[in-house]
């Protein structure tokens, strides 16, 4: 048998992947790894006794290119006698509000994938990252922040997603497909090192190589070691039925009698709990303000709120508990909020569909700052170490901000500004750690926002976030 071959094989026995007669669909492009995993999984289908069919998503971005790539497929499919299941998505025009191109794309392909599954009667998807892939991620995790659990890279196997080439490298890839004469296309988008993901694959890996030439090996030894570790505290944490983590109506509780007195472990299984179950970022300033109201002597009281999550201190079961759930928040139909997670290494861009306004959200330098700070199209402020979480909305009834000169209530600085009812509505507020930062009258009508005394730019300011009309 082949080298890659055997390799991919012993992984899959390593790991449990598969069983043998599962229907697999295989999430394919028309790349090389997407190509690898279709011919080396076309040797292994016997053997496995599997029933294949592919999925593509063409998401009409690189234009006649990518209608190339569905075609390639077509043929290919067409070729070896497989379904494919091929869907199409706008993502020039048709966005999830809130969210950066790759995490819509990312969420908008998983979603089509599993309903895709679902209805082909496919009990497994696999999928073709690569160990580069890991790295890279894993990479982009410690840059933006992560625990123990993000450390852990990407599955071999979750959710019924299998990923069997995480054993091969580019390299191997690249030889097996070149070995085999197996054609493949490339995408143009892989150059653009705007992209976070291109820009730790073709600036920051080539000379870690260079220095480290063992790095790619280490980082993934470390994947494996964060997933050993996260598996044992989840074991010693005992989740389900009279361990320390339990399901309740909305969420969770974790009991802090017994083991989780330890403040590092109950730090830990806060932060995986608001992560994994709720997709919130978990902050410093958050798990202090936790700490911190942990050790008040009341059974009952609230320990941390945003719009995400709401976590208080309680009794369950006569247990002195920590009860997580979803924040219980009746709103009005003109209210809206988005999310907003700045990349340290590109631009954000986030669209607010109920007034119509496209932004741009990224860390600037003092140059930039200089350059653009007096234009009512730009706001600039200082981001503390815990200037976390962030989200753009509308105003709320009692809404504050802290100005130089004191507090004032939103509503009566926009009265000040003469405007009316459903102007003051179409405001949009940057909260920032639960705190109004900015006041963004500037960008829809030519009068120059508010900054909070806290977040003000100043010549000390290390950290600048610039916020920004999108350019048409």
């Amino acid at each position: 048998m082949q080298p890659v071959l055997e390799k991919v094989k012993e992984f899959i026995e390593e790991r449990g992947l598969l069983k043998g007669g599962e229907g697999l669909l295989l999430s394919m492009s028309a790349g090389k790894d997407s190509m690898a995993l279709l011919h080396i999984m076309l040797e292994l289908r016997e053997e496995y006794s599997l029933g294949m069919g592919v999925f593509h998503l063409n998401h009409m971005v690189r234009g006649k290119e990518s209608d190339l790539d569905e075609d390639m497929l077509r043929d290919i499919t067409g070729k070896y006698g497989l379904p494919l299941y091929a869907h199409t998505h706008d993502f020039m025009n048709i966005r999830t509000p809130g969210t950066s191109f790759e995490e819509d794309a990312r969420n908008i392909r998983y979603a089509l994938l599993r309903k895709t599954a679902e209805e082909g009667g496919y009990g497994l998807i696999a999928t073709a990252h690569n160990r580069d892939d890991n790295v890279e991620t894993l990479l982009m995790r410690i840059f933006r922040g992560t625990g123990i659990a993000g450390l852990g890279g990407i599955s071999p196997m979750r959710d019924g997603i299998i990923r069997p080439l995480l054993c091969l490298t580019v390299e191997e890839i690249y030889g097996f497909l070149r070995e085999q004469g197996i054609p493949w296309r490339e995408d143009s988008t892989n150059r653009d090192n705007s992209i976070p993901r291109n820009y730790i694959r073709n600036i920051i890996m080539p000379a870690v190589r260079e220095r480290f030439p063992g790095a790619e090996s280490s980082i993934g030894m470390l994947s494996e070691h964060a997933r050993e570790a996260e598996a044992v505290i989840q074991a010693f944490a005992g989740f389900g039925q009279g361990g320390i983590v339990r399901e309740c109506e909305h969420g969770v509780l974790i009991f802090t009698d017994g083991s989780a007195q330890d403040p590092a472990l109950l730090r830990h299984l806060v932060m995986e709990e608001v992560r994994g179950r709720f997709n919130a970022f978990v902050s410093r300033g958050m798990l202090s303000e936790i700490e911190r109201n942990m050790g008040t002597g009341r059974t009952h009281c609230l320990l941390y709120s945003n719009s995400i999550v709401t976590i208080e201190k309680t009794l369950a079961e006569n247990r002195p508990a920590v009860r997580i759930t979803g924040t219980r928040e009746k709103r009005d139909a003109g209210e809206w909020e988005y999310s907003v997670t700045p990349d340290p290494l590109s631009a954000t861009e986030i669209y607010l569909k109920e007034i119509g306004l496209s932004l741009t959200v990224e860390y600037a330098d003092r140059a930039f700052f200089m350059k653009n700070f007096r234009d009512t199209d730009y706001i600039f402020v200082t981001m503390h170490d815990q200037s976390y979480p962030l989200y753009i909305r509308n105003r709320r009834d009692g809404d504050r901000i802290h100005l130089e000169r004191g507090s004032k209530k939103i509503k009566d600085l926009l009265i000040e500004k003469k405007l009316d009812n459903e102007s003051k509505n179409c405001v949009p507020l940057l909260i920032i750690d639960s705190q109004i930062a900015a006041c963004i009258t500037g960008f829809q009508f030519n009068i120059p926002s508010r900054i909070a005394r806290k977040f003000l730019v100043t010549g000390s300011t290390k950290k600048i976030l610039a916020i920004y009309k999108k350019q048409q």
